[in-house]
This record gives C-alpha cells, structure tokens and sequence, in this order.
C-alpha cells in the first residue's frame, strides 16, 4: 500500500508541538475552548460562500436548489455555528478536518456553489458524517439530533 506523501517528500513524523500550537492537542493547561485550526477551516468556508453569494448577485443567477439549500440564509456566523458544533457535540478535531475534506469533495461537482443558503446545512450533515465515522462508539442517531438541537436552540 502507497503513502500519501508525494516523490521525493519527508515522511517524517509530524512533532507533538504542531498539534498543540494548532489547538488539537491538551497543551497541559487544559484543552482550548475553540481549537484555532477551526478558525481557519471558517475564515475558508465563510471566504468561499461571499464570494460564490456575489457571483450569484452579480450574474442574477439562481442558486440550483437541492437538500442543503434553506429558504433563508441563517443569522449566525459559519465560525459561531463551528464553536455551537463542537461544544454541543463533544467531537473531535478530527471531525471538523475530515467534514471540511467532505465538503471540499462535494464542491467538485460541476454547478455546486457553496452558498450563505447551504453551508451551515452542509457543514453540520459533514461534521456528523465525519464523527460517525471517527468517533462514533455506537451512537444512536437520537444523539446526534440531540446536540444538533441544542446548537441550534441557542
């Protein structure tokens, strides 16, 4: 079996250090509230739909309607929805990595554009496909609907 790392590249271990500086890891002050790594996956996401909103404005075409797509945008930030996700759901960092790859995959199918109507949709179907899973130890989906409710409630 192939590695991912391309020719010619370091396959080194990446050092504990990394992990801590981007707020994955237990620095032993305890863990972060809001690891800054996620700031980073929001700024792209909330990046991506200004600019695929104005595209949509500026060319008075309309979105292509499709489960994700909610009647209005929500009143909450991408990064705040982030912050409500994790705290509610007790996920791991991990998850939020790999929901940003699923939604990065999905992007790839021609005429999708990630919207203000469809991100937050995406990004929480994507959070709880990727601790389904990474971290999932056999929980029912009632869990799931559970912590998702409370983020939104809030």
């Amino acid at each position: 079996m192939g590695s991912l790392a391309h020719d010619g590249e370091s396959t080194a271990p990446v050092s504990p250090e990394l992990y801590v500086t981007l707020g994955l890891k237990e620095s032993g002050k305890g863990v972060p509230e809001f690891p800054r790594l996620f700031s980073l996956l929001s700024s792209i996401l909330e990046k991506t739909t200004e600019k695929n909103d104005r595209l949509l404005d500026s060319k008075k075409k309309k979105e292509i309607v499709t489960m994700f797509r909610g009647f209005r945008a929500p009143n909450i930030s991408i990064k705040s929805y982030m912050e409500r996700i994790y705290k509610y759901s007790k996920c791991s960092p991990s998850c939020f990595i790999l929901a940003h790859i699923y939604i990065d995959r999905f992007l790839q199918q021609p005429d999708f554009l990630l919207t203000s109507f469809n991100v937050h949709r995406l990004l929480v179907t994507s959070v709880v496909i990727a601790a389904k899973f990474i971290d999932d130890g056999f929980f029912k989906n009632a869990y799931y609907a559970g912590w998702l409710e409370s983020a939104l409630r809030r």
